[in-house]
């Protein structure tokens, strides 16, 4: 484990202390743009993914990619999003023998790199540490001097310093440009205010379950697809289908959702149809004549 960490960070320039870390993915994602420069799509990850809806843009990145160079290696998304240190570990161990395979022995400047792709890696959270290099002292905070300080402040009346009468200090008064105290909301608007807030704290949380409910289903679809491709047994046209399918699940724009025509410009729709009528007919066999 330190030594895929100690080979991660020295290629790719970065701090990571623990495997976990390479959740979001985009530790992964450079990795491969290190083994095929001008192909790899860098500027489209985020090094500064953190919850799970923001990390699945650079897992379908990869795969995507992976799917265009002819890539096979399952792995669970899912488990590797949440931080699991078992599925992280397995897959870097992987990466790292797939990089020692396919490296072509040119330098890589991954500092470099992301700044032409316009990638930023975070100065704080779980990606770089925060730990001041050994040698180095922090910065304390500067005082201003306090010379003249007592006699400045003994000059100042005081209603409760001075030995006078303490109805005889004076109200304060308000000069040009000092704040004035804002009014105190009414309990009335404080609730109003409370509801707002409830009705958009609901809102979110149902937003938040069809969201989940929705990606529950694009996710069981994919291991479908993916499980489907690598069955050698499959016809063309299923695979052609399963291909087309995610595709569209990859697409990153609105321009991009159209259905892909395939080879010989067949429309992906109707190979989806041809597709289930060769299952249907592989399904029951045909009646013996006798």
């Amino acid at each position: 484990k330190g030594e895929l960490l100690t080979w991660l960070n020295g290629l790719l320039s970065l701090d990571y202390s623990k495997v976990e870390q390479c959740a979001n993915g985009a530790a992964y994602c450079q990795v491969l743009d290190a083994l095929y420069p001008e192909e790899f799509p860098l500027q489209r990850i985020s090094y500064l993914a953190k919850a799970e809806h923001e990390s699945i843009k650079n897992y379908k990145i990869m795969q995507q990619f992976f799917t265009v160079k002819g890539i096979s290696k399952p792995m669970d998304v899912e488990r590797m999003m949440k931080g699991r240190p078992i599925d992280n570990l397995e897959f870097l161990q992987w990466l790292k023998g797939f990089y020692d395979e396919h490296v072509r022995g040119s330098e890589y400047d991954a500092v470099a790199r992301r700044k032409h792709a316009g990638v930023r890696v975070g100065v704080s959270g779980s990606l770089v540490s925060r730990t001041p290099k050994k040698g180095s002292t922090p910065s304390r905070p500067h005082y201003a001097p306090t010379t003249g300080a007592t006699s400045r402040a003994s000059s100042v009346e005081s209603p409760f310093l001075s030995p006078g009468p303490r109805n005889s200090c004076t109200p304060a008064t308000i000069t040009p440009g000092m704040r004035t105290p804002e009014p105190a909301l009414s309990h009335q608007q404080v609730q109003q205010y409370r509801n707002e807030i409830e009705a958009l704290q609901h809102t979110v949380q149902e937003l938040e379950k069809e969201r989940d409910f929705y990606y529950g289903k694009l996710r069981s679809v994919e291991l479908l697809c993916q499980s489907t491709e690598e069955n050698p047994d499959v016809p063309e046209g299923v695979l052609t289908f399963c291909k087309s399918l995610l595709e569209i699940m990859y697409a990153e724009g609105p321009e991009d959702d159209q259905l892909p025509s395939l080879a010989g410009g067949q429309p992906a729709q109707q190979a989806g149809d041809d597709a289930l009528v060769t299952e249907r007919k592989l399904a029951s066999p045909e009646p013996s004549s006798h």
